[in-house]
């Protein structure tokens, strides 16, 4: 097990979110081309936890790696997955942290009527968690679509986030319900600014703020980031005219 410092792109995560660094006790441990054995991996994690403080969080990724004793091993077969997340569990118990596991779906073209029931494998890994989030595609590029199920309390409502590395931003603006179609293409991301600059005229031509919004509107523009891009590019690209309580816009002259 290894702090996250050796791995770069954890350091830039952290950075990006505002931290002097990565977390002292945040720790990875990776087994690529390593023992997969559910058995010794616990053994060993055990005896790696007593010189630590405990954790708030153990995070399985990807749990179909992990194989119990039984040489057979199917994610398909119900008895199998019981008995690998009722071992995980007694390791939490013995460690007081949370327990999250990530798991893959299936490779389907279909779309199904709940996105909890995408999990490949037998249903247990649906049935097992007391919260699961699902994500699926968002037609925007870079986006995904996450859905929560809770088992005792009132499930979060659905929500889209925008992979922008090194991290992973929510994105409000964007309907849920518009999830990615199967083998549909993404809908490319539109840069606010780009759009702007395509319909702000030249010299001696200008345009009231209120119809170069009207025009970016129809290409789905939001007005949030409609004034954004305004404010970052007044001055620096166009050239902002302020008279009689109306604002017009021209291309700044290069």
């Amino acid at each position: 097990m290894i702090g996250g410092n050796d791995y770069p792109e954890v350091t830039d995560i952290s950075l990006a979110q505002g931290l002097d660094g990565v977390p002292a006790d945040l720790h990875l441990w990776p087994l690529n081309r390593s023992c997969y054995n559910l058995d010794l991996v616990i053994e060993a994690l055990k005896a790696e936890l007593l010189d630590k403080e405990p954790y708030s969080l153990l995070l399985i990724d990807p749990i179909y790696m992990l194989q119990t004793g039984d040489s057979d091993f199917d994610e398909n077969n119900a008895r199998h997955i019981t008995t690998l997340m009722q071992t995980l569990e007694k390791m939490v118990v013995d460690t007081d942290c949370t327990l999250g596991v990530c798991h893959h779906q299936r490779k389907q073209s279909r779309e199904a009527s709940d996105s909890h029931e995408m999990a490949s494998g037998s249903g247990v890994f649906q049935r097992f968690p007391s919260m699961s989030i699902s994500a699926q595609s968002h037609e925007e590029e870079d986006c995904m679509v996450l859905s929560f199920l809770c088992r005792n309390q009132k499930s979060p409502d659905d929500l889209v986030v925008q992979f922008d590395a090194p991290l992973i931003k929510s994105r409000e603006d964007l309907d849920p319900t518009r999830k990615r179609r199967p083998g549909a293409a993404p809908r490319a991301r539109v840069d606010p600014k780009d759009v702007i600059l395509r319909f702000v005229p030249k010299e001696p031509m200008r345009i009231a703020r209120g119809d170069l919004y009207s025009i970016c509107s129809q290409q789905e523009i939001k007005e949030p980031d409609f004034l954004a891009a305004l404010e970052q590019l007044d001055g620096s690209k166009i050239q902002s005219y302020h008279e009689g309580g109306s604002t017009t816009y021209s291309i700044l002259e290069s």
